[in-house]
């Protein structure tokens, strides 16, 4: 999920603190620490994390759960991740 947070935040071309600025705006304030660590996997993202941040970039819960993602193992092959 970590990767499909920076994959549709680069897409939309907004850094993390304009991603950070614009949950605030709409009263979900994440601080861009916060989310840089989610985008690390140092930090869990909670459902109320996930819809909001979602729907700021203009996607779906789904999509950014189902987002393949970088597996160590695999010299950036992708993988499929099951649904969390």
């Amino acid at each position: 999920m970590s990767d499909a947070i920076t994959h549709y935040r680069q897409l939309r071309e907004l850094t993390i603190d304009e991603l950070a600025y614009v949950l605030l705006m709409l009263d979900h304030p994440i601080s861009a620490d916060a989310l840089a660590e989610m985008e690390r996997c140092a930090r869990p993202v909670t459902v109320d994390d996930l819809v909001a941040i979602a729907y700021v970039l203009d996607t779906t819960r789904g999509a950014a759960v189902a987002h393949p993602y970088r597996h160590a193992g695999t010299r950036g092959a992708f993988r499929h991740r099951a649904p969390e």
